[in-house]
């Protein structure tokens, strides 16, 4: 019996490198071409996002070596292509729950910033 998509490594890949849904439609469509590196501006037109974002996504991709077919990510890209092309809703909300997690986890490091009791300031200090 064949084992399915490595669901713990897409969900990796997302928590790490894969936090957009920009970036999402970049490695599927990069993938999709054979991993041809085609150009940006061709990329952008074919998911139908714009250049600037497309060329920032994918040079942050490229330099975390999601493009590398014996890169770190190869096996999770591969199991989210996999997934993608199987059941694109459980991939979008892995996505959604990643990004999620983060945001909750930034709105509760600055809470908590809010509350942190500093030592009150000395009549000599420059910052008085």
């Amino acid at each position: 019996m064949s084992e399915g998509p490595d669901v713990e490594g897409v969900r990796e890949l997302f928590r790490e490198v894969v936090d957009s849904f920009e970036k999402l439609e970049i490695v599927v469509h990069v993938v999709r071409a054979g991993s041809a590196l085609a150009d940006i501006a061709d990329i952008a037109k074919a998911i139908s996002l714009p250049l600037n974002d497309v060329e920032q996504a994918f040079r942050q991709l490229g330099a975390a070596g999601v493009f590398d077919p014996s890169g770190p990510w190869a096996s999770s890209v591969a199991a989210m292509v996999q997934m993608y092309d199987v059941d694109r809703i459980q991939v979008l909300n892995l996505l959604t729950k990643s990004v999620l997690d983060r945001v909750r986890g930034q709105a509760a490091r600055v809470f908590a910033n809010a509350f942190v009791i500093r030592p009150s300031k000395k009549k000599g200090d420059p910052d008085a």
